[in-house]
């Protein structure tokens, strides 16, 4: 079964409605009940013979077993469809569960670089974008609205203050051998992780060195 998305219709002087996509001359289909026009919400009663119609709604046609006399099959109407249902009466509306599992599966990919890079898999990220950001590639998350512009131009810290990138790596650096030294277990690093994603890594590093005792750990 094949679809179309019907932009402009027009009645015969019979009960037939030709019906036509965005920007054709000719009809492209012939829905030989008027009243099937119901079913995508059109007052078919209030349609005059020979004058056209704007519209939008999905009709469905499969080829039917008699020919033109080009010697092609007539195309059959067999379902018509407003434009806000699925394509047809088998298909189902998944966009809601991608939205969903493209968040989880960002949140899997923070967890997982964040505690591969915490044991020492792989090394710390040079830069100041928190482990595990998005990797959809300007698609944004379920929980996130897009941009609407460039991001603001990072602001200098003061003399004698970490940057947030800064923080960031001091953080990594010792987040590694506080979980090795058992001062720290991967449940906190995990939590830590998520805090500086959100709240700044500057927070993050002050948490890890209060659990871990800032004596304890070499900076």
């Amino acid at each position: 079964m094949e679809r179309i998305l019907v932009a402009k219709l027009k009645r015969r002087e019979d009960n037939r409605v030709e019906l036509f996509q965005r920007g054709h001359q000719w009809p492209d289909l012939l829905l030989h009940e008027l009243s099937d026009l119901a079913d995508v919400g059109i007052n078919y009663t209030a349609i005059k013979v020979g004058e056209e119609y704007p519209c939008r709604f999905y009709a469905n046609w499969e080829a039917s077993d008699k020919l033109n006399k080009a010697g092609n099959p007539y195309k059959d109407v067999v379902l018509l469809e407003p434009i806000n249902k699925p394509a047809s009466a088998a298909s189902v509306d998944t966009s809601a569960i991608l939205d969903e599992l493209r968040a989880i599966r960002a949140e899997l990919a923070r967890q997982t670089a964040f505690l591969a890079q915490a044991l020492g898999v792989q090394d710390s990220a040079p830069g100041p974008e928190p482990v595990g950001e998005s990797l959809l590639e300007d698609e944004p998350t379920a929980d996130e609205p897009p941009a609407e512009g460039p991001p603001p131009a990072p602001q200098p810290a003061p003399a004698g203050v970490l940057s947030d990138a800064q923080a960031y790596r001091k953080f990594n650096r010792l987040i590694g051998p506080a979980i090795h030294e058992g001062k720290l277990t991967t449940g906190q690093a995990n939590a830590l992780a998520q805090s500086g994603a959100v709240n700044g890594w500057h927070d993050a590093l002050d948490q890890l060195l209060d659990l871990v005792e800032r004596e304890r750990v070499p900076a």
